[in-house]
């Protein structure tokens, strides 16, 4: 059974919203899940619904704070992991790992000081934007061709600085190529595909998913049907397929897993949750070898994690 490093999962926001434990609960990820893979580490992303972005501050912190007495709860299986040290520790001692980010700069709220609060509570991704226009830049969805604003760069550069992930899923493609321009670290697209397979807004280009690669970053393979067929309807075999190609145009250093569970609506018909990775893993074995299973699985995310945040 390999284990995995997951680049994006919305469990936390998802949990928060119905009302239920970590543990055990009706959506795609849980501990008792999760421990089937002995000590897996997962980014649980901080994803406000739009009802939630007129407090967007408040709002992340009541998430935050829910899914902390969650881990708290559950301290016997799982911990929250601020570095790559931390991930290893909790590995050694047979715990999962939960690594914190943010799904959209709206939680910052324009404030540079709630960067620093939200590095201080152990986030250690931001995705700049989810589907609309927020204080950092604008998503593809609603792509109306401008950049990053000034705001945007300038938490872009301290992120830098401060050793977060930028995540450039969602983005669009101008304020992409303004991230470039200012990163000299490796960032990431935790979870986004390959436009040339399929020509969804929400995918890269070839030139995006090799600069990346030349930055030594991370591209995190998505379920999502609609992101990985043009029909919207995928099995397993063609996430296979999506992998392939990106191993191709990445590298064999630059591809993993962000599978975007608990915030998908649908998803391949035969990678129905999480437990679902572990038939995956094993066609990603016969297809390419044990060696490039596990760097997708966890190796080339852990490398970069420790790469960036130490």
């Amino acid at each position: 059974m390999y284990t995995f490093f997951d680049a994006h999962c919305d469990t936390a926001s998802k949990i928060y919203d119905r009302k239920e434990g970590l543990f055990k609960n009706s959506g795609h990820i849980d501990i008792e899940r999760l421990k089937k893979y002995g000590s897996p580490a997962q980014i649980f992303a901080l994803y406000l619904k739009k009802e939630y972005l007129a407090n967007a501050f408040e709002n992340t912190e009541k998430i935050l704070g829910n899914f902390e007495k969650e881990l708290e709860i559950n301290k016997n299986y799982i911990r929250k992991a601020v570095s790559a040290e931390d991930i290893k520790e909790n590995m050694k001692n047979g715990l999962c790992s939960a690594v914190m980010s943010i799904e959209g700069g709206e939680a910052l709220e324009g404030k540079t000081e709630n960067l620093e609060h939200f590095y201080n509570r152990g986030v250690r991704l931001i995705t700049l934007t989810w589907n609309y226009k927020n204080e950092l830049g604008i998503g593809a969805a609603n792509d109306d061709g401008t950049g990053l604003t000034a705001f945007g760069k300038e938490i872009v550069e301290k992120m830098q600085k401060k050793g977060m992930l930028v995540d450039v899923s969602h983005l669009n493609e101008k304020g992409f190529w303004d991230v470039t321009e200012i990163m000299k670290k490796p960032f990431v697209a935790s979870h986004s595909n390959a436009k040339a397979l399929c020509g969804h807004c929400r995918n890269l280009t070839d030139e995006q998913i090799k600069r990346i690669s030349e930055g030594k970053g991370f591209i995190g393979i998505n379920i999502y049907p609609p992101f990985v067929k043009e029909n919207g309807k995928c099995t397993m075999t063609d996430v296979l397929k999506m992998t392939e190609y990106m191993l191709n145009k990445a590298g064999e250093n630059c591809v993993g897993i962000g599978c975007d569970f608990d915030g998908i609506g649908t998803s391949p018909m035969d990678m129905t949750d999480v437990l679902s990775l572990e038939k995956f893993f094993a066609e990603l074995e016969k297809e390419f070898g044990k060696e490039m299973a596990e760097k997708i699985a966890y190796k080339n995310f852990l490398s970069v994690f420790e790469d960036v945040c130490g």
